[in-house]
């Protein structure tokens, strides 16, 4: 059975940004150097409740030197965590947000002996979680059975599953059973269990199809009881839509979309 997966990737954001340059004092003196605060993230890319640490020192290298790690927050920057650098003018952060998102960091040396802060360049750290697709934006529907329900295939039950009519009838005769959910493009896999149901007429076939934004992800056909798992990679795509054909009358056929979730950055 065909599918398609890529695996999340990331770069490591690494650089130095130079500070507010100072005035080189009158006279003979040695005009004073540049502070700059050099930053970077070891996983930009991290699942809830992992860990990540942000790091970096100071130049030139100053012991003891008070440095805050702020968080990019709506109308400004909030102070989340505070310490001082190490002997070799280091400095160290340890981050896990609790929640999915896009989060924007810098550190910030504070003022010190009369000078003013230092800031240094951004970095982005991107959270992804699990969610249940019966608990994000399911825009559009129909020949839904079952929403948030169980769905029985080889013998096995998925819980919050959902369940799509591929019956045909009279009224209907050509019309699929599917379902939409619009992601909003940040979510980046879907993953799920696809099959036909047990109590599905003696062999009948079903049929399931998966798009993003019209490109067909996956489209296999199972038999009564028959399953695969499904790894979908759906970065970039604003909505996800899965369906089943709708083909014979007098059958009872069903398509099981057991247990569905997709990682999420929200």
């Amino acid at each position: 059975m065909g599918l398609r997966t890529r695996l999340l990737t990331a770069g490591l954001a690494l650089g130095l940004i130079g500070g507010p340059g100072l005035t080189a004092p009158a006279g003979n003196a040695a005009p004073a150097r540049q502070v700059t605060v050099s930053i970077s993230i070891t996983k930009p890319v991290i699942l809830q409740g992992q860990k990540t640490v942000v790091r970096g020192a100071l130049k030139p290298r100053k012991a003891g030197a008070p440095v805050a790690l702020r968080l990019k927050v709506t109308g400004g920057w909030k102070t989340i965590q505070k310490k001082r650098t190490t002997s070799r003018g280091t400095y160290t952060f340890t981050v896990a947000p609790q929640k999915g998102g896009v989060f924007t960091y810098r550190v910030t040396r504070q003022p010190i002996r009369g000078a003013g802060q230092v800031h240094s360049r951004t970095v982005q750290l991107t959270v992804y979680r699990w969610r249940n697709v019966n608990d994000l934006d399911i825009t559009e529907y129909d020949g839904v059975t079952d929403f948030d329900g169980p769905a029985i295939m080889d013998g096995t039950t998925y819980a919050r599953s959902i369940v799509l009519d591929a019956d045909a009838t009279e009224e209907d005769p050509d019309e699929p059973g599917f379902f939409v959910v619009d992601v909003h493009g940040t979510c980046a896999l879907f993953e799920t269990t696809v099959g036909g149901l047990d109590d599905n007429t003696a062999e009948t076939q079903v049929r399931a199809e998966v798009t993003g934004d019209d490109e067909v992800l996956s489209d296999e056909t199972y038999g009564v009881g028959e399953v695969a798992p499904l790894t979908l990679d759906i970065r970039g795509y604003s909505e996800v839509r899965v369906d089943t054909v709708a083909v014979e009358q007098d059958v009872h056929r069903g398509l099981g979309v057991g247990s569905p979730r997709m990682l999420c950055a929200s």
